[in-house]
């Protein structure tokens, strides 16, 4: 959480986003607009910290900061490609798949790990045992939990493509309230809603650290 604390406040500071270049070298003499794009779970607490402090508009008093709440890395993506956003925070796999597609977009700073549940009702014990009218909830195709779930698949079913007709696209708050009426019967998202829905009688079926070992879970982009 302090590495991405102190980095989007030097990056603020330092770059300015769309601003002209600081005035020997210190925010104050900034001015212009900062768009930061933040999703709502747990892994962007460290942003909202910031937001909350209000410490980025102390630091540079002339810049009009706005803080864009959406619900995917491809939201940050489209955001980000047409000039609407500034800095983006997203999961690493859309960051990824970007930069492969070439968007001269660069990872600023991690902001921390996290392991990702798939947490199904109880009447799944195994990847088998899913059928294809139960339905999946992650938040964008292109996600970390989309990749997650290709690679389960590819690992217990022989086939990355197997769950692909299960998938089903919500925001990780919506996913929870579905999964907890019952529209769908699994979930891969986040902290602290892969957590409650263990509490409405989930299981955990898979990690994301049983696939990819400890790996960062979400970044900071600028372009």
């Amino acid at each position: 959480m302090t590495v991405g604390l102190v980095s989007l406040s030097i990056m603020a500071a330092g770059c300015g986003a769309s601003s002209p270049s600081p005035t020997k070298g210190t925010a104050s003499g900034l001015h212009g607009s900062l768009v930061i794009a933040v999703q709502p779970d747990l892994g962007y607490s460290a942003l909202y910290i910031v937001k909350q402090e209000g410490w980025l508009t102390k630091a540079m008093p002339g810049v009009s900061v706005t803080w864009d709440v959406v619900n995917s890395g491809s939201t940050v993506e489209s955001g980000m490609i047409s000039g609407a956003i500034d800095v983006g925070a997203g999961g690493v796999a859309p960051f990824l798949l970007g930069w492969d597609k070439g968007v001269g977009w660069k990872l600023f700073s991690s902001l921390g790990d996290s392991n990702l549940w798939l947490v199904v009702k109880p009447q799944i014990t195994s990847f088998k045992s899913i059928t294809p009218s139960d339905r999946i909830a992650v938040v964008a195709p292109t996600s970390i939990q989309a990749i997650i779930l290709k690679r389960a698949a590819q690992k217990y079913l022989g086939n990355p493509s197997a769950l692909d007709a299960n998938l089903t696209i919500l925001s990780h708050p919506v996913a929870y309230q579905a999964f907890k009426t019952g529209t769908v019967q699994g979930a891969l998202d986040a902290p602290p809603f892969q957590q409650e829905e263990v509490a409405a009688g989930g299981h955990v079926l898979l990690t994301s650290y049983s696939l990819f070992g400890t790996s960062t879970f979400n970044a900071m982009w600028v372009m």
